[in-house]
This record gives C-alpha cells, structure tokens and sequence, in this order.
C-alpha cells in the first residue's frame, strides 16, 4: 500500500466504524472491489476508494454522521 492508499484506507476504517455505529450498509464497488477480489486489498495503480450505500442509508449517513466523526475528519458535500 502506498502513502496515498494507507490515508485512503484509514479514512475508510472511521467511515466504516461511523457506518457501524449508524448500523448502515455500505459495499464497495467498480475498483475497490475488483481491488479487494483480485489483489486481497487495493488495485497496485488505483488512488481512490469506491463506496456505494443506497439512498436512503446515504441521506442517514450524511444527517447523523458529522456529530460522530473524529476531529480533524468532516463531510464535504456539493
């Protein structure tokens, strides 16, 4: 895992553990997926991470989420 890949995965890890807490699901898609299948962790050339949720659970996510992320972390949104 490169530099930019272990910031990627730990940003993940408090999605994921924020996620948990919310008991919302979450799946990886496109390369992050291929990724995990094919190469048990990150395409060695891919420097993003893909991560679907269905609508509902998103809108969830995006409303209680920010009162439980680690400071220094925060949402962005259009």
């Amino acid at each position: 895992m490169n530099e930019l890949q272990q910031v990627e995965f730990d940003l993940f890890r408090c999605f994921a553990e924020t996620c948990e807490k919310l008991n919302l699901p979450y799946f990886l898609v496109c390369g992050s997926a291929l990724g995990a299948a094919r190469h048990g962790g990150f395409i060695p050339w891919d420097d993003d991470m893909d991560v679907g949720m269905y609508r509902e659970d998103y809108n969830k996510f995006m409303e209680l989420a920010p009162a439980l992320l680690p400071e220094g972390i925060f949402l962005q949104n259009y």
